[in-house]
Parts: structure tokens; C-alpha cells; sequence
């Protein structure tokens, strides 16, 4: 579990994963995910093993901590735990300007409106494709065309909806 005052963040509970931004360890007391200390935080989402946050001091950067097991720490491939928060950067330096978590994976609106997402593509959640894991992927609106509803459609904007609120 992590939060925020509007300052660095904080971070305590299950850190099996590196989820509360240290060492892993079973469990972690509140503790303050050290590369975020002192940053004015404007956006904070938690997933299951991963938590994310956008930092807005000079300039405005994103960035992810936690299990990396499904990609959701925008490496696009099934990786590791972070040793402590990474940054993430979007494509053709997008400024992410709102962070969402989803179960096991990540979606961020840029400065642009434009929706990013990355991670398990389990049910084609991000994807039509087979890939179980995608990179950092721009989203693009359903086609209203055919009659059955896109995967980003269907799931994935529920998810973000439904977790949103949840960190």
C-alpha cells in the first residue's frame, strides 16, 4: 500500500515484490520510497506488486516500483523486480499527466489526452494480438464499425475505471 501527502511517497505492507518501494522482505512498516523523497507526487496508483507514481518538480517524470513479472513496469518484456523506483519513459516525449494501475498492469493519459497502456495482456486486455505481455502501447479508440466491442473497450477501460479509485 502506498500514499501520498503531495510529497515523496510512502509505502508499507506486503513487499515480497518490492511493491512498497524497498528491499524485498515480507513486510515493510511505512517507509519512504527514496527515490521520490522531497518530489511533489501528482498522480499515485498502486496494482497488486507494482505501484506508480508521476512526479512534477522540473519537469514532469513517471515512475514505476515494484514486480516487473508481467511487464508493468513499461518494460515490455517479463522482467524482475525493480531494485528501487525506475523511471518510465512514454514515446516521443509524452509527459504522462495521470497514473492508473490495473491488476498487473499500467495506464497513464499523457499531455496530449492520448491513453498509454503496458503490461499482461491476459485476455487481451491491451491487444487483439496473442503477445501475453505488451511494451508501452498507445490505445486507440474502438472501431464502432464492427459489432463486437475491442478488448481496450470491453476490459481494459473498466479496469483502469474500476482501480483507479482503488490506490
Amino acid at each position: 500500500m502506498c500514499a501520498s501527502t503531495g510529497k515523496g511517497v510512502t509505502c508499507w505492507g506486503d513487499n515480497r515484490w518490492s511493491q512498497a518501494g524497498q528491499q524485498p522482505n515480507s513486510h515493510v512498516e511505512p517507509t519512504a520510497v527514496k527515490e521520490l523523497e522531497g518530489k511533489k507526487i501528482v498522480s499515485l496508483s498502486a496494482g497488486v506488486v507494482h505501484a506508480c507514481a508521476i512526479t512534477q518538480d522540473e519537469g514532469t517524470s513517471l515512475w514505476c516500483w515494484g514486480s516487473d513479472y508481467a511487464g508493468q513496469l513499461g518494460s515490455g518484456k517479463q522482467g524482475d523486480k525493480a531494485t528501487g523506483a525506475r523511471e518510465v519513459h512514454l514515446p516521443n516525449s509524452r509527459q504522462a499527466v495521470r497514473v492508473m494501475a490495473t491488476d498487473f498492469g499500467t495506464c497513464v493519459v499523457d499531455d496530449k489526452d492520448a491513453l498509454w497502456c503496458w503490461g499482461s495482456n491476459d485476455s487481451k486486455t491491451f491487444t487483439n494480438g496473442d503477445e501475453p505481455i505488451v511494451g508501452i502501447t498507445l490505445m486507440t479508440p474502438p472501431d464502432t464499425s464492427t459489432s463486437s466491442p475491442s478488448p481496450i473497450e470491453r476490459d481494459s477501460v473498466s479496469d483502469v475505471h474500476k482501480n483507479a479509485g482503488s490506490s
